[in-house]
């Protein structure tokens, strides 16, 4: 079991980096990762620099496909929000 404890993702940018360098960390080229998700290159390069137009259905496809999961829950009290 995995119980490595990471940041939370809290803008667009954070997830851009998340998802590029785990791509990388698992040896996969862009065209690579695109191929296994159905997507241009293109598309990949640029939801890798800006996430934001991302559905959340392609986001967890792309999450599974990197061996990624996502979970959601309360933020600590006195936490601030970014948006």
């Amino acid at each position: 079991m995995n119980t490595k404890r990471t940041d939370p993702i809290t803008h667009p940018s954070q997830l851009s980096q998340l998802l590029k360098g785990r791509r990388k960390r698992l040896g996969l080229t862009q065209a690579q990762l695109a191929a296994k998700l159905t997507l241009t290159q293109n598309r990949l390069s640029q939801i890798e620099t800006d996430p934001r137009g991302l559905t959340l259905d392609r986001l967890l496809d792309l999450l599974n496909v990197l061996g990624l999961e996502m979970k959601v829950e309360d933020r600590p009290v006195g936490t601030k929000s970014e948006w």
